[in-house]
């Protein structure tokens, strides 16, 4: 099964994907809830902490 990893923007939370996923079968869908991390001020900030979740969840490759 292929992993699709959905991922919020910013002001909002992972709960906007609820809805989404319920048609998303064929998947294993992720989605990683970055809305309580302060620390992410930039654009850069906030891809480098996706890039570390990812390798956490041993994700090794990825697609846009």
């Amino acid at each position: 099964m292929k992993t699709l990893v959905l991922v919020h923007g910013h002001g909002v939370d992972a709960d906007i994907w609820k809805k989404l996923k319920v048609f998303l079968h064929d998947f294993d869908v992720l989605t990683p809830d970055f809305s309580t991390q302060t620390a992410f001020k930039t654009i850069e900030e906030y891809a480098d902490g996706l890039f570390h979740w990812l390798e956490h969840q041993k994700i090794e490759k990825a697609r846009s």
